[in-house]
């Protein structure tokens, strides 16, 4: 999840209604498939791993808990967050199919030298990305250099549309890595 300072107050809520509508679709739980969440800004905070939560009421509560990270006008590592992804998605069961949805209010401030480090340790672990990206100001090409499909690159203009983008969302992640997934 982005949570950095030029992302409103408005849209840090939406993507956290976004998080918890889509973890319900997934039908998180204990014994099914899983979530974490990666906070980023200019630095990256587990705000909720694999096995720190029962049930969807619990990571719900915690993904309401998220803390706005910016404290100024760093820049947006979203690098950071896909390795940190990357890094906890090695660590979960192997024998499921492993996704990294990315929630981008903004372009990464970064070289894509950087995005495509991050792209390598998500290949390591055997994850897929889709990036859900938003706002004004954003680099969907740059973006893109993170999925291995351009379709797996979902643009808004706004966080206002974040809801309604739940459905098609979690539908291209069931299309393309069935109904076993992380």
């Amino acid at each position: 999840m982005d949570s950095s300072i030029d992302l409103s107050r408005e849209s840090f809520k939406a993507e956290k209604e976004f998080v918890k509508l889509i973890a319900k679709v997934f039908g998180i739980s204990k014994n099914g498939p899983r979530g974490a969440v990666v906070l980023y800004s200019f630095f990256t905070f587990k705000q909720v791993e694999f096995d720190s939560y029962e049930n969807l009421n619990v990571f719900n509560f915690k993904v309401d808990g998220s803390p706005r990270l910016g404290r100024n006008a760093k820049p947006r590592r979203i690098d950071l967050a896909v390795e940190e992804a990357g890094k906890l998605l090695l660590k979960s069961r192997q024998s499921w199919n492993k996704v990294i949805i990315l929630l981008a209010g903004g372009s990464p401030s970064q070289n894509a030298g950087s995005l495509e480090r991050a792209k390598n340790t998500v290949s390591t672990a055997g994850a897929k990305v889709y990036v859900v990206a938003f706002g004004r100001n954003v680099n969907f090409k740059q973006l893109g250099l993170l999925t291995q499909q351009p379709q797996n690159v979902f643009t808004l203009s706004s966080h206002r549309e974040l809801e309604s983008y739940v459905r098609p969302v979690a539908h291209r992640v069931k299309t393309t890595q069935g109904e076993k997934y992380l």
